[in-house]
């Protein structure tokens, strides 16, 4: 069965992962703040900085929230925007951040945004990111953006280096999209690492 969201064709289980990433957040919000680093060393978060609205404009937004307000509506075409919405995601959650690297590289159908800017936003993410995953998640977002799907056996193996960082629901998507998994092989490495991520919450 394959469903399509924002006109993007997904199938059940990608349409799955996308409200799993949305509901299976924390409740706490926090403060947008823009600092220079050498004020924060001997500060906590919620003290320091000064308040400023970026992204979408809301202060105060979780990560269920933030992942609702781009999602089909990421400004591809506004770069202060893009920006503003990487550091935003960044400071929510490491779920978030990859949020927004999803939005970057799986844009939505009939959208004329070319493949050289999508690159050039995929590069401005990974400058704000020291995830461990960074690298094998944009290797595979790269692939989305190219056309150029990896194969089953290295999407797997990309796979499996999430599956120690759980609930980064966003960074499995990445991974799952890039690639043509016609055997079904994919998806039930995918459902294997949600599972195992459910068993950890009980």
């Amino acid at each position: 069965m394959h469903l399509t969201l924002c006109g993007v064709r997904h199938t059940a289980r990608q349409a799955v992962s996308c409200a799993l990433s949305f509901l299976l957040v924390g409740r706490l919000r926090y403060l947008a703040l823009i600092v220079e680093p050498a004020e924060t060393q001997h500060m906590s978060v919620q003290t320091v900085g000064r308040l400023k609205s970026i992204g979408n404009g809301d202060l105060y937004m979780n990560e269920e929230e933030f992942l609702k307000s781009i999602d089909c509506r990421f400004p591809y075409e506004n770069e202060n925007q893009w920006r503003a919405l990487i550091h935003q995601g960044k400071e929510i959650s490491e779920n978030a951040s990859f949020g927004v690297l999803e939005e970057i590289s799986r844009k939505p159908f009939g959208n004329k945004i070319s493949e050289k800017e999508q690159l050039k936003m995929v590069g401005a993410w990974e400058i704000e990111n020291e995830h461990p995953l960074v690298q094998p998640v944009i290797e595979a977002a790269k692939a989305i953006i190219t056309n150029e799907p990896l194969s089953v056996e290295k999407t797997l193996g990309l796979l499996s280096q999430v599956q120690a960082f759980r609930n980064l629901y966003c960074a499995l998507n990445i991974i799952s999209f890039a690639c043509d998994d016609v055997e079904g092989l994919v998806d039930k490495k995918w459902q294997e690492i949600v599972n195992s991520w459910k068993e950890q919450i009980l």
